[in-house]
């Protein structure tokens, strides 16, 4: 096992993974790793795990040049953003392998620069134990970077409920007899994600960019990373007019 961690800046979280990394790792599993910009991409296909925080774009160092290029030797890599998962919507997933048979993907939800010693030292220890190549998931890495599959799920009913009711507000199925409710208003499709840590609004904006990856979240995305009207754009995306007596002043991001 070969570990490189890179930071092509503005992450502000190399220090601290790696004085994190040195309390799990054998010095030879941790190698000096310090590219120039133009050969950061290439050089990270030397180690078997990656840590790093690259461009969105083509522009070196390249998320996109990354993950199209030779990694037959890579295991896993975990992509970072300084804003958090947000920062990856052109590539944000739960774990998966790329192209179904490749490295692992990983992507960190929380911003780079506000990942502790601790955390990074638990992520290492479940990198550590997990045998990527048998090609399952462990738990220890789950619960870091898939934690709650339960509010992917919900979102998905709630939007499969929406569009089998169209406009109304409930309609009977009737194969089943049962009768689905549809989320009407914001507050509805808040629901899955009271009493989290993150404020209620940004996580269903970071979900709705996470699992449709078309022009329809561009606005949303665009107000996750502006910290612009994240209200107004996730409304505008579920077609929800406001109601004046709702007040949602405690779910606006900070």
């Amino acid at each position: 096992m070969k570990l490189a961690i890179y930071d092509k800046g503005g992450g502000n979280f190399r220090d601290t993974a790696r004085e994190a990394a040195q309390a799990i790792f054998e010095r030879h599993e941790l190698p000096t790793f310090d590219p120039t910009i133009a050969g950061a991409v290439d050089d990270l296909r030397k180690f078997s795990h990656v840590v790093c925080h690259l461009t969105s774009d083509r522009t070196d160092p390249s998320w996109l040049k990354l993950v199209e290029g030779d990694l037959i030797g890579v295991k896993v890599i975990i992509r970072v953003s300084s804003q958090g998962a947000g920062g990856m919507s052109d590539s944000f997933k739960t774990p998966h392998r790329l192209n179904g048979s490749g490295p692992w993907i990983l992507h960190l939800l929380e911003r780079s620069s506000d990942v502790s010693v601790d955390l990074w030292k638990r992520i290492f220890i479940a990198l550590h134990k997990w045998q990527a190549e048998m090609g399952e998931l462990s738990n220890e890495v789950a619960a870091i970077f898939d934690p709650r599959p339960d509010i992917r799920l919900a979102f998905c009913l709630l939007r499969e409920a929406k569009a089998f009711c169209d406009d109304l507000a409930s309609k009977p199925c009737p194969t089943s007899g049962i009768t689905i409710h549809s989320p009407m208003t914001l507050i509805d499709w808040l629901e899955p994600f009271k009493n989290k840590e993150t404020t209620e609004l940004k996580q269903l904006a970071e979900l709705i960019v996470s699992e449709d990856r078309t022009k329809a979240s561009d606005d949303v995305k665009k107000a996750i990373l502006s910290s612009g009207d994240l209200e107004s754009a996730v409304r505008n995306y579920l077609k929800i007019e406001p109601v004046s007596s709702q007040s949602l002043s405690h779910a606006n991001p900070t």
